[in-house]
């Protein structure tokens, strides 16, 4: 997975914890401390962004460290994280958890599953095996979707 803060500040991750900050010209690799597979990263704001993974990997990233938050009693595979409204929040397939520092706080969805989180304009979208919700900072929306019924 691939994300930009900007055009001069990217990042990648993928199997076995590979971490990579990228500056438009060249990459480095970080140490994530995790052989877990990471699945998706986004950035928080200019200086931070996060990764997660496999097993409720879930890192913080700045520009030369990255940091392991775990969460013991959570081991779902997080699939797709993303920033929004100040939060950060990643998606399982059964639902979506905000990370914290105080850890991982399930959020409460209209649906059974999710799995991938898009941000566009002012609207959080999960997009699930069965369901597609909208969220617009105060409540979720489910959509119909009749070829999964």
């Amino acid at each position: 997975a691939i994300s930009g803060a900007s055009s001069s500040t990217l990042l990648a991750v993928g199997r076995k914890g590979e971490v990579f900050q990228g500056d438009g010209r060249q990459w480095r690799q970080i140490d994530s401390g995790t052989n877990a597979h990471l699945t998706d990263c986004c950035w928080h704001d200019s200086n931070t962004a996060y990764a997660c993974g496999k097993n409720g990997t879930v890192l913080r990233i700045t520009e030369n460290a990255s940091e392991l938050l775990v969460e013991p009693a959570f081991t779902e595979s997080l699939w797709s994280i993303c920033s929004f409204e100040g939060r950060i929040l990643a998606a399982h397939s059964k639902g979506i958890v905000e990370i914290t520092d105080d850890g991982f706080v399930p959020v409460e969805i209209p649906a059974e599953t999710a799995g991938q989180l898009v941000t566009h304009g002012s609207r959080l979208w999960s997009i699930g095996t069965y369901d597609v919700l909208s969220y617009d900072g105060k409540a979720w929306t489910q959509l119909h979707c009749a070829d999964n019924e």
